[in-house]
């Protein structure tokens, strides 16, 4: 059985790392799902003989054998992930939920907007700055700025002056639609199938669904003057420019900074503000960790000197790194998983610690391919709900 457990960890290690391999080099991802696993028993038996002569001490011997063998042979059944569900699932945005319960795990909060969260929304309130795009292909004074949120938000959190509230909300399919008749019991079956529910609403019923609200709070509802001037005193966001963004970014803060999904509909009022954090759809996720660390190696070249200036210390590295041709072997942790894809070798792995490295916990490669692995579960968990055109057999 343990044999089984690390055949069935290491394929599935290796598709998520070729996977991850394929976007790098902007190649389509191919999913598979491990399904049943069997096992046969093949059994074998043999007779065997021998005879010896030695004619000088006029002797003969012989010698009659029986052997028996039997060995296990495991067919392991992988299923394609294919079709429109599989592909819905993949298209979809993280559910704020998700994000809620990584958070309240203790992630730090950094990795998570970097991995999890598209753009910042900043709103009419906030238009000086724009919109917060995490998009380092497309280097900008908009990406600089996120990096300098996310950083700030980190510092929030070791002080555990950062909190996330989660709550959900009945959302009408809509406004001002009512009927006066109450739903039947059929009704009611129709509309839980479809993830809806109907809620009274003064004299009628309103059809609509419950959706989740996940709004980023202070965790004393505002930040004194010493917690936002030791912000401030970090490199990188002591600039007029960084005070100016960070302030504001306490200000939305202390309102109600809210997660959501692009397509989310919003509704006038409520206690947030107008600035939001958009999430990824768990393709964008995947996709964006596989080709950070180009896109960072790229920044480096050729835009170094701004990016080191005005860039934190703890974000000036990618996300996930996949590719370490240019780090001694002797300075890595042994690689969970590696292969070779387009040339390049990909591997998962870290540096080992030193007395310098005051950002990493010495494990974020591993754990960020780890939480990639548990987000990519989340979509093929029920296998049930999918429909697949073929499985292969393997032995």
């Amino acid at each position: 059985m343990r044999g089984y457990s690390r055949a069935y960890a290491q394929g599935n290690d290796e598709l998520m790392l070729q996977n991850l391999a394929r976007l790098a080099n902007h190649q389509p991802a191919h999913w598979m799902q491990m399904g049943a696993v069997t096992a046969s028993m093949n059994f074998e038996r043999g007779l065997t003989s021998s005879t010896s002569r030695a004619e000088r001490s006029f002797s003969l011997g012989s010698a009659l054998g029986l052997t028996l063998k039997a060995d296990e042979r495991p067919t392991f059944n992988f299923v394609p992930l294919t079709g429109k569900e599989f592909a819905d699932r993949m298209m979809a945005p993280i559910s704020p939920r998700v994000f809620f319960t990584l958070f309240e795990e203790g992630w730090p909060v950094d990795l998570l907007m970097r991995l999890l969260i598209e753009r910042i929304d900043l709103g009419d309130s906030y238009r000086s700055h724009g919109t917060l795009t995490n998009q380092p292909g497309n280097f900008s004074t908009a990406y600089l700025e996120f990096l300098q949120v996310c950083e700030a938000a980190r510092l929030l959190q070791q002080e555990r002056q950062l909190v996330l509230d989660i709550s959900s909300e009945f959302s009408p399919l809509a406004e001002g639609h009512a009927v006066a008749a109450a739903p039947s019991a059929e009704d009611l079956m129709k509309a839980r199938e479809k993830g809806l529910v109907w809620q009274k609403s003064g004299t009628g019923w309103v059809l609509g669904e419950m959706r989740e609200r996940a709004v980023f709070r202070l965790q004393h509802g505002m930040l004194s003057a010493a917690g936002r001037n030791n912000v401030f005193s970090k490199p990188g966001l002591g600039t007029a420019a960084a005070r100016l963004l960070i302030g504001d970014f306490f200000n939305m803060l202390e309102s109600g900074l809210r997660l959501k999904a692009p397509d989310s509909q919003e509704r006038s009022g409520g206690d947030g503000t107008q600035a939001r954090l958009v999430l990824r759809s768990l393709g964008g996720v995947m996709a964006a960790a596989a080709r950070e660390q180009e896109d960072f190696e790229r920044i480096l070249r050729e835009h170094g000197g701004e990016f080191l200036e005005r860039t934190p210390e703890c974000q000036r590295e990618p996300v996930l790194r996949l590719v370490w041709q240019d780090v001694p072997r002797a300075e890595l942790l042994k690689a969970s998983v590696r292969l070779t894809h387009a040339g390049r070798e990909y591997m998962v792995t870290d540096r080992k610690m030193t007395d310098r490295q005051m950002c990493e916990a010495g494990s974020r490669n591993r754990d960020v391919f780890r939480l990639l692995m548990g987000l990519y579960h989340l979509v093929s968990a029920d296998m049930e709900k999918l429909k697949f055109p073929q499985t292969l057999l393997i032995q």
